[in-house]
């Protein structure tokens, strides 16, 4: 018996239906699961996908993509799970399901940070303007830090991260997605009104935070 009836029952396969990876036919007595971007068909075994996997991401308020609809070239398009979530605004139940999904693909297809290296001074670009800045008003920053210029597209705060960690900027959109998901996933820990709200947050009066649903 198919574990499809998890899904909406119009999605079910019916004849004509082959899988994308063996291109054989997806029939009502397998294991399979349809692609919520271009709608293809898979079996579970042909994606190595697990029956916990398979029974957890089959619930009706997840969705699951493809590794063609997940990708860009040999990399994951995390810019498009962003837009995807960004798309549920201004339901926040809806951005929670999502970031939820986005998390489950994150896993199934064991996309990782990279490890955390040793930045030199040869992987960075000093930044001109806040070196002068910090010279007229905190030169003793100037003997322990250098200014690092990144890309000034509104995701400098992940790039920065990014580059600090890693010696480049290119994993500022991953960083930037896992944040969301976070957030997303756990408001308890960043709603200041709530019982869960981070403890150092509330010890710490300088910190500005605005309500969990302007985030």
């Amino acid at each position: 018996m198919s574990r499809l009836n998890l899904r909406r029952p119009l999605r079910r396969p019916a004849p004509g239906f082959p899988c994308r990876v063996c291109r054989q036919e997806c029939t009502l007595e397998q294991e399979s699961i349809q692609c919520d971007g271009c709608e293809c068909w898979l079996h579970q075994q042909c994606i190595n996908m697990s029956t916990t996997q398979y029974v957890h991401i089959s619930q009706p308020h997840l969705q699951f993509y493809c590794k063609q609809c997940v990708s860009m070239g040999e990399r994951y398009n995390f810019l498009a799970a962003l837009s995807r979530i960004a798309h549920c605004a201004p339901n926040v139940q809806s951005m929670r399901s999502q970031a939820e999904s986005e998390f489950n693909l994150l896993r199934f297809y064991s996309v990782c940070l990279p490890d955390v290296q040793k930045v030199t001074d040869r992987q960075v670009s000093i930044h001109a303007p806040s070196t002068d800045m910090l010279h007229d008003f905190c030169p003793w920053m100037l003997e322990q830090f250098v200014p690092a210029q990144v890309v000034g597209d509104g995701n400098c705060l992940f790039r920065s991260i990014s580059l600090s960690l890693y010696g480049t900027e290119d994993v500022h959109d991953h960083l930037r997605l896992l944040a969301s998901i976070e957030v997303l996933l756990n408001p308890g820990v960043y709603d200041r009104t709530g019982d869960a709200y981070y403890q150092p947050y509330k010890e710490d009066d300088g910190v500005w935070v605005s309500d969990y649903d302007t985030l």
